[in-house]
Parts: C-alpha cells; structure tokens; sequence
C-alpha cells in the first residue's frame, strides 16, 4: 500500500539549519549529497541555487505540489499549536518564539514548493522510501543525511533502521543522522544497537553539533566506511589526496585572511590575540570530537595563523 497524504506531517527546515545540525561545512557542499525524508525543507533549492548538487529522496515526492501545499495548510494550526502545549521542550535561543519559528517553517516550505515541479524534472526531488533499492549505483553520493527521521522515530524497529541504514551505506561514502533522540527528547535506544551493528566494517562516531531546538537534540552519528589499505604505496596514494585538500583549503582560507584585513583598524587588530585564542580553544575541542591530537592540532594550527596574520599585517600595511 502506498503512503497515505493524511499520514503526513510536513515540516521544513531551511540550509542554515541543515548546515549546523549536519555540520556540513563549506568543502562538504561542494560534494555530492543526499537527502533521505527531506520533505518539504528548503534545504535542496537553497544550496542547488548556490550550484550545489543535492538529490532529495522521500515518498512524499509522489503527491502533486497542490497536495502538499493544501496538507501544509491542514496541519499548520496543528503543529503550532502542539509547539505552543510543549514550549518547555524546546530552547528559543536562536529561534525566539513560536511566531518567529512558524515565519522560519513557511518560508522554507513555500521555497520548496515554489522549487518542487522543476526539482523533479531535475531529478532532485525523487519518490522513494526507505529500505528500498535506490536508483542509484554504489557509492554514488558523497554524503547522505537524515534529519528528524532514522533513530527518531524508535517504533519502526531496529531491523528496519539496520536495512534503511545499510541502503544510504551502499550509495553514499558516509552518513549523518540527526539528531539522536526520540519525539520525547529521550536519548534513542536504537543509537547503541545501530553503532554495535556497524562498528565492525565502518567508524562510527557521535559529535556534537551547532544546533540545538528541541532539548536534548544536539547530536548527529557519523558512518562512514573505514579505509583499509592493501600497501604503503596505496597508504602514501591516501596521505597524498588528503594532503592536496588540505592545501586547496588553506588557500581557501589565505583568501578569507587578505579580505580581512581590509575591515580592521590598526595593526593590534590584525593580531587580535583574544580571536588567536579562541580559534585554538576551538579547534582543540574540534581535534577532540574527531578523535585527533589536541595537542597536534594545536601545534599545526598556531604554525598555520602565525603566517597567515605576517601574511594580514602585510595586506594591512599596503591598503593604508
């Protein structure tokens, strides 16, 4: 049987949300990416008009745009008004009140909608349900998310999560699932279960993310495939991949520092010893959460800005 329009309850999320609940971060949207039970989030338009590509997947892709919009408008006084009952289970930092958070959902739904037709004539907006075969080849995305439905919704079951898991695993490079509690806030009892399953052919890793709206919601698992290297020369061919991103991003960076120093005042600002400090803080809890030296991240890190600020004092010098 088919999905029934009555059973659904949309609700959209906009690119800035996915990129702090994911932290997807600026080489991570320049990847192939790809969305399951996206619904109607804005998240696909948004970063396809910034030429990113992105493929949304969701059984709700079967109805018409003219059914979605008269099911958001159904369901709309329903959902604020379930907000409205349960306001202590959320945190309105970043979000500030249910009248802002209703103005954030509609404008992101009503870009989807806008998108919807010619998204699926694209095909990034294409109808399918978890576990199903994708129509797609191995390893075909980058990055898959999941945002608000897998280890969520605890009911369906460990087999389904395993089988639904392992389909996003065998088209995308890795996958991060967001977040890692239930409707209740309660932390999921699959989390434990699913990382047991994977942990002996992929790294598995729960981080913390930037996003925080419903209490206890700020964490995303990692899985990806581990490397096994068959030589040392196939170990070097891997060190040296991972050495030319590294490069592209720093030049990537070089370029941000040069722009900076056109908006500081004097030469103290361009040293900024306060930021120095709090980027390094930064990275080293960064370092931590992936499992990396804090004191070699640092190390590196203080190497790196220690040539990018002689390289800002210069540009600084030279504009006055």
């Amino acid at each position: 049987m088919g999905l029934l329009l009555k059973s659904v309850v949309p609700w959209g999320r906009n690119i800035e949300e996915y990129r702090k609940l994911f932290l997807l971060s600026y080489s991570d949207m320049r990847k192939k990416i790809a969305g399951f039970g996206d619904g109607p989030a804005s998240f696909n338009v948004q970063a396809s008009e910034r030429n990113a590509d992105v493929t949304s997947f969701d059984p709700i892709y079967c109805f018409s745009k003219e059914q979605l919009r008269e099911r958001i408008n159904e369901v709309r006084d329903t959902i604020i008004s379930q907000m409205e009952e349960n306001a202590g289970n959320y945190v309105w930092c970043r979000i500030n009140s249910i009248q802002e958070l209703e103005y954030i959902r509609m404008s992101a739904m009503d870009m989807f909608l806008e998108d919807y037709e010619k998204g699926k004539e694209e095909g990034r907006y294409i109808c399918h349900s978890l576990p199903d075969r994708l129509p797609c080849d191995d390893g075909a995305f980058d990055i898959g998310l999941s945002s608000h439905f897998l280890l969520m919704y605890t009911s369906l079951g460990l087999d389904f999560h395993i089988a639904a898991i392992s389909e996003m695993l065998r088209a995308c490079k890795e996958i991060r699932i967001f977040p890692l509690c239930d409707l209740d806030s309660n932390s999921s009892e699959l989390t434990e279960e699913v990382i047991k399953y994977f942990s002996a052919d992929y790294k598995t890793e729960i981080l913390k993310t930037d996003y925080e709206f419903q209490r206890g919601a700020d964490k995303m698992l990692r899985i990806r495939k581990k490397m096994k290297c068959s030589s040392l020369e196939e170990v070097r061919e891997n060190i040296d991949r991972i050495d030319d991103s590294i490069i592209r991003l720093i030049a990537e960076r070089t370029e941000f520092v040069k722009q900076a120093a056109s908006f500081k005042r004097d030469t103290a600002s361009v040293k900024d010893s306060y930021r120095v400090e709090a980027v390094i803080k930064k990275v080293r809890e960064k370092a931590e959460q992936y499992g990396v030296s804090p004191d070699i991240t640092e190390t590196v890190y203080r190497n790196m800005i220690s040539g990018l600020i002689e390289l800002e004092m210069k540009e600084f010098n030279s504009s006055k």
